[in-house]
Protein backbone atom coordinates (compact mmCIF):
# COMPACT_ATOMS: atom_id res chain seq x y z
CA UNK A 1 0.00 0.00 0.00
CA UNK A 2 1.15 3.54 -0.63
CA UNK A 3 1.47 6.23 2.02
CA UNK A 4 1.44 10.02 1.44
CA UNK A 5 4.37 11.65 -0.31
CA UNK A 6 6.95 13.22 1.97
CA UNK A 7 10.25 15.09 1.92
CA UNK A 8 13.56 13.21 1.41
CA UNK A 9 17.28 14.10 1.03
CA UNK A 10 20.54 12.17 1.44
CA UNK A 11 23.66 13.30 3.24
CA UNK A 12 26.62 14.06 1.11
CA UNK A 13 29.88 12.20 1.68
CA UNK A 14 33.42 12.31 0.45
CA UNK A 15 34.16 12.08 -3.33
CA UNK A 16 32.81 13.95 -6.27
CA UNK A 17 32.58 11.27 -8.94
CA UNK A 18 30.29 8.29 -8.52
CA UNK A 19 33.37 6.15 -8.38
CA UNK A 20 36.03 8.81 -8.22
CA UNK A 21 39.47 7.83 -9.42
CA UNK A 22 41.78 10.78 -8.91
CA UNK A 23 45.03 11.81 -7.28
CA UNK A 24 44.36 14.75 -4.98
CA UNK A 25 46.72 17.60 -5.71
CA UNK A 26 47.53 20.48 -3.40
CA UNK A 27 44.46 22.63 -2.64
CA UNK A 28 44.56 26.43 -2.39
CA UNK A 29 42.15 27.93 0.11
CA UNK A 30 40.13 30.73 -1.48
CA UNK A 31 36.75 32.37 -1.05
CA UNK A 32 33.99 32.07 -3.64
CA UNK A 33 35.49 34.89 -5.72
CA UNK A 34 39.14 33.82 -5.35
CA UNK A 35 41.46 32.68 -8.13
CA UNK A 36 43.74 30.01 -6.65
CA UNK A 37 42.81 26.54 -7.89
CA UNK A 38 44.02 22.97 -8.20
CA UNK A 39 42.66 21.32 -11.34
CA UNK A 40 41.72 17.65 -11.10
CA UNK A 41 40.39 15.20 -13.65
CA UNK A 42 37.73 12.74 -12.53
CA UNK A 43 36.57 9.43 -13.89
CA UNK A 44 32.79 9.31 -13.47
CA UNK A 45 31.22 5.89 -13.42
CA UNK A 46 27.59 6.41 -12.42
CA UNK A 47 24.29 5.80 -14.13
CA UNK A 48 22.52 8.86 -12.77
CA UNK A 49 22.67 11.91 -10.52
CA UNK A 50 19.73 13.37 -8.58
CA UNK A 51 19.69 17.06 -7.65
CA UNK A 52 17.07 18.36 -5.24
CA UNK A 53 16.36 21.36 -3.07
CA UNK A 54 17.60 21.00 0.49
CA UNK A 55 14.70 21.41 2.90
CA UNK A 56 15.68 23.66 5.82
CA UNK A 57 12.11 24.09 7.06
CA UNK A 58 10.47 22.35 9.99
CA UNK A 59 8.46 19.42 8.56
CA UNK A 60 4.68 19.85 8.70
CA UNK A 61 4.33 16.16 9.54
CA UNK A 62 6.46 14.30 12.06
CA UNK A 63 6.83 11.38 9.64
CA UNK A 64 8.78 13.64 7.31
CA UNK A 65 11.73 13.17 9.66
CA UNK A 66 11.95 9.56 8.52
CA UNK A 67 13.82 10.69 5.39
CA UNK A 68 15.84 13.67 6.58
CA UNK A 69 17.78 15.22 4.94
CA UNK A 70 16.46 14.18 1.49
CA UNK A 71 13.89 16.54 -0.01
CA UNK A 72 11.38 15.67 -2.70
CA UNK A 73 11.06 19.28 -3.80
CA UNK A 74 12.11 19.85 -7.42
CA UNK A 75 13.97 16.63 -8.13
CA UNK A 76 16.23 16.96 -11.17
CA UNK A 77 17.72 13.90 -12.87
CA UNK A 78 20.93 13.65 -14.89
CA UNK A 79 20.81 10.21 -16.49
CA UNK A 80 22.80 8.68 -19.31
CA UNK A 81 26.24 9.38 -20.73
CA UNK A 82 25.40 12.73 -22.32
CA UNK A 83 24.05 14.30 -19.12
CA UNK A 84 26.77 12.79 -16.95
CA UNK A 85 29.38 14.21 -19.34
CA UNK A 86 27.75 17.64 -19.08
CA UNK A 87 28.03 17.51 -15.31
CA UNK A 88 31.62 16.32 -15.60
CA UNK A 89 32.44 19.30 -17.81
CA UNK A 90 30.75 21.67 -15.36
CA UNK A 91 33.05 20.51 -12.55
CA UNK A 92 36.11 20.32 -14.81
CA UNK A 93 35.69 24.02 -15.59
CA UNK A 94 35.21 24.91 -11.92
CA UNK A 95 37.71 26.39 -9.49
CA UNK A 96 38.55 24.06 -6.61
CA UNK A 97 39.09 25.64 -3.19
CA UNK A 98 40.56 24.42 0.06
CA UNK A 99 38.63 24.41 3.33
CA UNK A 100 35.27 26.11 2.86
CA UNK A 101 33.69 26.98 6.20
CA UNK A 102 30.03 27.34 6.99
CA UNK A 103 28.33 27.47 3.57
CA UNK A 104 24.56 27.46 3.14
CA UNK A 105 22.77 24.25 2.15
CA UNK A 106 20.46 24.97 -0.78
CA UNK A 107 20.68 21.84 -2.95
CA UNK A 108 21.90 18.30 -2.63
CA UNK A 109 23.55 16.24 -5.37
CA UNK A 110 23.11 12.49 -4.92
CA UNK A 111 25.18 10.03 -6.98
CA UNK A 112 23.89 6.58 -7.91
CA UNK A 113 25.37 3.38 -9.28
CA UNK A 114 22.38 1.54 -10.65
CA UNK A 115 19.58 2.00 -8.11
CA UNK A 116 21.80 2.39 -5.06
CA UNK A 117 22.86 5.75 -3.66
CA UNK A 118 26.44 5.89 -2.48
CA UNK A 119 27.52 9.51 -2.01
CA UNK A 120 26.31 13.12 -2.06
CA UNK A 121 27.39 16.76 -2.11
CA UNK A 122 25.76 19.98 -0.92
CA UNK A 123 25.35 23.15 -3.00
CA UNK A 124 25.48 26.74 -1.73
CA UNK A 125 23.72 29.12 -4.12
CA UNK A 126 23.26 32.08 -1.73
CA UNK A 127 26.79 32.76 -0.46
CA UNK A 128 27.70 34.81 -3.54
CA UNK A 129 25.74 36.86 -6.07
CA UNK A 130 27.61 35.43 -9.04
CA UNK A 131 28.95 32.02 -7.97
CA UNK A 132 27.75 28.75 -6.43
CA UNK A 133 29.82 26.39 -4.29
CA UNK A 134 29.50 22.61 -4.52
CA UNK A 135 31.10 21.18 -1.39
CA UNK A 136 31.69 17.89 0.39
CA UNK A 137 30.20 17.17 3.80
CA UNK A 138 33.15 18.11 6.02
CA UNK A 139 33.83 21.31 4.04
CA UNK A 140 37.40 20.26 3.20
CA UNK A 141 37.11 21.48 -0.38
CA UNK A 142 34.59 23.02 -2.74
CA UNK A 143 34.03 23.60 -6.45
CA UNK A 144 33.21 27.19 -7.38
CA UNK A 145 31.00 27.51 -10.46
CA UNK A 146 29.50 30.48 -12.26
CA UNK A 147 25.86 30.83 -11.14
CA UNK A 148 24.59 31.27 -14.72
CA UNK A 149 26.31 28.03 -15.78
CA UNK A 150 24.74 26.24 -12.81
CA UNK A 151 21.26 27.49 -13.67
CA UNK A 152 21.70 26.64 -17.34
CA UNK A 153 22.79 23.13 -16.40
CA UNK A 154 19.64 22.62 -14.29
CA UNK A 155 17.44 23.66 -17.22
CA UNK A 156 18.87 20.79 -19.31
CA UNK A 157 17.81 18.16 -16.77
CA UNK A 158 14.55 16.24 -16.52
CA UNK A 159 12.25 16.89 -13.55
CA UNK A 160 11.01 13.63 -12.05
CA UNK A 161 8.60 12.52 -9.33
CA UNK A 162 8.43 10.04 -6.44
CA UNK A 163 6.17 7.70 -4.49
CA UNK A 164 6.50 6.52 -0.90
CA UNK A 165 5.73 2.90 0.01
CA UNK A 166 5.12 1.21 3.35
CA UNK A 167 4.73 -2.50 2.62
CA UNK A 168 4.33 -4.96 5.47
CA UNK A 169 4.65 -8.01 3.23
CA UNK A 170 8.38 -8.28 2.59
CA UNK A 171 7.88 -10.60 -0.40
CA UNK A 172 5.81 -7.94 -2.16
CA UNK A 173 8.35 -5.27 -1.22
CA UNK A 174 11.12 -7.32 -2.78
CA UNK A 175 9.12 -7.71 -5.99
CA UNK A 176 8.90 -3.92 -6.11
CA UNK A 177 12.63 -3.64 -5.43
CA UNK A 178 13.40 -6.17 -8.18
CA UNK A 179 11.42 -4.00 -10.60
CA UNK A 180 13.35 -0.87 -9.59
CA UNK A 181 16.67 -2.65 -10.15
CA UNK A 182 15.60 -3.88 -13.57
CA UNK A 183 14.48 -0.38 -14.56
CA UNK A 184 17.34 1.56 -12.90
CA UNK A 185 15.05 3.50 -10.52
CA UNK A 186 16.60 4.92 -7.31
CA UNK A 187 15.30 3.58 -3.99
CA UNK A 188 15.61 5.81 -0.91
CA UNK A 189 15.13 4.03 2.41
CA UNK A 190 13.52 5.45 5.52
CA UNK A 191 15.86 6.30 8.37
CA UNK A 192 13.74 4.40 10.89
CA UNK A 193 13.66 0.96 9.24
CA UNK A 194 16.20 -1.67 8.24
CA UNK A 195 17.91 -0.28 5.14
CA UNK A 196 18.84 -3.80 4.00
CA UNK A 197 15.28 -5.16 3.80
CA UNK A 198 15.83 -6.10 0.17
CA UNK A 199 18.57 -8.55 1.25
CA UNK A 200 17.82 -9.51 4.88
CA UNK A 201 14.70 -10.11 6.98
CA UNK A 202 15.82 -7.88 9.85
CA UNK A 203 18.69 -6.72 12.05
CA UNK A 204 19.94 -6.61 15.62
CA UNK A 205 22.49 -4.66 17.65
CA UNK A 206 25.40 -5.95 19.69
CA UNK A 207 27.75 -4.10 22.05
CA UNK A 208 31.43 -5.09 22.17
CA UNK A 209 33.64 -3.74 24.97
CA UNK A 210 37.29 -4.31 25.94
CA UNK A 211 39.17 -3.30 29.11
CA UNK A 212 42.92 -2.80 29.33
CA UNK A 213 43.51 -2.38 25.60
CA UNK A 214 42.41 -0.34 22.64
CA UNK A 215 39.41 -1.69 20.79
CA UNK A 216 40.25 -2.83 17.26
CA UNK A 217 37.11 -2.46 15.14
CA UNK A 218 38.60 -4.36 12.18
CA UNK A 219 39.45 -7.28 14.47
CA UNK A 220 35.82 -7.50 15.63
CA UNK A 221 34.62 -7.74 12.04
CA UNK A 222 37.23 -10.41 11.31
CA UNK A 223 36.28 -12.44 14.38
CA UNK A 224 32.60 -12.50 13.42
CA UNK A 225 33.35 -13.52 9.85
CA UNK A 226 35.70 -16.28 11.04
CA UNK A 227 33.08 -17.59 13.45
CA UNK A 228 30.37 -17.71 10.75
CA UNK A 229 32.22 -18.19 7.44
CA UNK A 230 29.30 -19.77 5.58
CA UNK A 231 26.55 -17.38 6.66
CA UNK A 232 25.19 -14.34 4.87
CA UNK A 233 25.05 -11.10 6.88
CA UNK A 234 26.20 -7.48 6.80
CA UNK A 235 27.81 -5.50 9.63
CA UNK A 236 27.88 -1.75 10.18
CA UNK A 237 29.29 0.27 13.08
CA UNK A 238 26.82 2.57 14.84
CA UNK A 239 29.30 3.99 17.35
CA UNK A 240 32.88 3.34 18.46
CA UNK A 241 35.10 4.89 21.14
CA UNK A 242 38.39 4.39 22.98
CA UNK A 243 39.22 6.11 26.28
CA UNK A 244 42.83 5.85 27.46
CA UNK A 245 44.76 7.50 30.27
CA UNK A 246 48.21 6.81 28.86
CA UNK A 247 49.94 6.16 25.56
CA UNK A 248 50.72 2.48 26.15
CA UNK A 249 47.04 1.54 25.97
CA UNK A 250 47.08 -0.73 29.02
CA UNK A 251 44.46 1.35 30.84
CA UNK A 252 42.09 1.80 27.90
CA UNK A 253 38.38 1.11 27.76
CA UNK A 254 36.97 0.58 24.28
CA UNK A 255 33.40 0.13 23.16
CA UNK A 256 31.65 -0.41 19.83
CA UNK A 257 27.99 -0.82 18.97
CA UNK A 258 27.34 -2.81 15.81
CA UNK A 259 24.22 -3.38 13.73
CA UNK A 260 24.10 -6.72 11.96
CA UNK A 261 21.68 -7.25 9.08
CA UNK A 262 20.75 -10.90 8.73
CA UNK A 263 17.97 -13.50 8.67
CA UNK A 264 16.44 -14.92 11.84
CA UNK A 265 18.39 -18.20 11.77
CA UNK A 266 21.68 -16.29 11.97
CA UNK A 267 20.41 -14.20 14.88
CA UNK A 268 19.37 -17.32 16.79
CA UNK A 269 22.84 -18.86 16.60
CA UNK A 270 24.90 -15.68 17.06
CA UNK A 271 26.92 -16.23 20.26
CA UNK A 272 30.34 -14.70 19.66
CA UNK A 273 29.56 -11.35 21.33
CA UNK A 274 26.97 -10.55 24.01
CA UNK A 275 24.71 -8.90 24.91
CA UNK A 276 22.65 -8.61 21.78
CA UNK A 277 19.37 -6.79 21.27
CA UNK A 278 16.08 -8.26 20.17
CA UNK A 279 15.73 -9.14 16.50
CA UNK A 280 14.04 -6.27 14.66
CA UNK A 281 12.10 -7.63 11.71
CA UNK A 282 12.32 -5.55 8.55
CA UNK A 283 9.26 -3.55 7.47
CA UNK A 284 10.13 -1.85 4.17
CA UNK A 285 9.45 1.88 4.11
CA UNK A 286 10.99 3.65 1.14
CA UNK A 287 10.72 6.09 -1.74
CA UNK A 288 11.06 5.24 -5.41
CA UNK A 289 12.12 8.13 -7.65
CA UNK A 290 11.18 8.15 -11.33
CA UNK A 291 8.71 9.38 -13.95
CA UNK A 292 5.02 9.25 -13.15
CA UNK A 293 4.55 6.55 -15.80
CA UNK A 294 7.20 4.37 -14.13
CA UNK A 295 5.74 4.93 -10.68
CA UNK A 296 2.23 3.99 -11.83
CA UNK A 297 3.58 0.59 -12.87
CA UNK A 298 5.17 0.11 -9.46
CA UNK A 299 1.86 1.02 -7.79
CA UNK A 300 0.27 -2.01 -9.40
CA UNK A 301 2.92 -4.27 -7.89
CA UNK A 302 2.61 -2.68 -4.45
CA UNK A 303 -1.18 -3.00 -4.45
CA UNK A 304 -0.86 -6.79 -4.52
CA UNK A 305 -0.46 -6.60 -0.71
CA UNK A 306 -4.02 -5.31 -0.33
Amino acid sequence: MKTPKLNILFFLLFAFSCKQNSDDKQDHQINMNGKGIAKNEFDYNCSQILISLYDNTIPEEETSLNYVPFSTQMIYQAKGKKMIDEFKQLTRDARRTGYHCCPDHNYTIAFYNGTRHFQNYYVDTTGSKSMVAIFEASYQFSYIIDKIKWRNFLTTLDKISFNEYFITDIKTAREVYSYTVHNDLPVINSNRTSKEWMMFDGDFKVKVAVVGEKLDEAKIYTNIKKAYPNDSFKIETISQSNECGSNDGHDCYGEAVLRIFCNKDFYDKFKIYQPKSFYDEAIPEFYVVGTRRELDKIDKLAEKEE
